[in-house]
């Protein structure tokens, strides 16, 4: 709208200049994440069963659990 406001040539175009700015908007952020979950599964960024990211993520909650055992 500022720019239809400082230049009224462009008024014309605000509607679907809007909508096109929405749509590119709604398609960006549903489909980023996918391709980027996609190319890093093939390029091997993303494993399931990754052992380092297990047993610290299993140190982590055994010490929380601890932790929690210690306050109580």
């Amino acid at each position: 709208m500022a720019v239809a406001v400082a230049d009224p040539r462009f008024l014309p175009f605000f509607e679907s200049a809007t909508a096109q700015t929405a749509t590119a908007v709604l398609v960006t952020a549903i489909l980023a994440p996918v391709v980027a979950s996609w190319v890093l599964k093939r390029a091997g960024g993303l494993t399931v069963h990754d052992p380092v990211a297990a047993s610290a993520s299993v140190r982590r909650l055994r010490r929380t659990q601890v932790r929690q055992r210690l306050s109580a």
